[in-house]
């Protein structure tokens, strides 16, 4: 592949066309939700029944799975939008052995939180919109 063709992909080019100040969370998001709309895998069939079962809360409540995806420490359901107020008082009240987590994300991955049981090794993490700093 050419030089030009790869600075067709819309991430690379974001990357190249920005500006020394712009915010890398941003730019962070953006490739976040690049790649999981090129590699969606919506199967909870893996998923422990403890996730699933907050999975299927969310959904009833106007929440969707964005994708399911293997990390180091557990199988996780990335959820396509912030986790509202109704959703997450339904899930804390569901919480049982799981532990709620929260990230201010990194250069490498978005801001996020959810609720991960580490005995099954499965997560649900909804992304977080986080105010850029000035």
């Amino acid at each position: 592949m050419g030089v030009e063709a790869r600075w067709k992909h819309p991430v690379r080019k974001a990357a190249r066309t920005s500006s020394v100040g712009t915010d890398v969370h941003a730019l962070v998001q953006v490739c976040h939700v690049q790649v999981m709309a090129e590699y969606p895998n919506r199967d909870l069939a893996e998923v422990p029944a403890s996730i699933r079962e907050m999975v299927v809360e969310a959904e009833r409540l106007g929440a969707s799975i964005e994708t399911v995806a293997q990390w180091s420490k557990a199988l996780v359901v990335h959820m396509a939008a912030p986790m509202s107020d109704p959703i997450r008082n339904t899930l804390q009240s569901r919480v049982g052995s799981m532990r709620y987590f929260r990230t201010d994300g990194d250069p490498h991955n978005p801001a996020d939180e959810g609720f991960i049981d580490d005995e099954g090794g499965a997560a649900i993490s909804f992304p977080r919109r986080i105010s850029p700093v000035r």
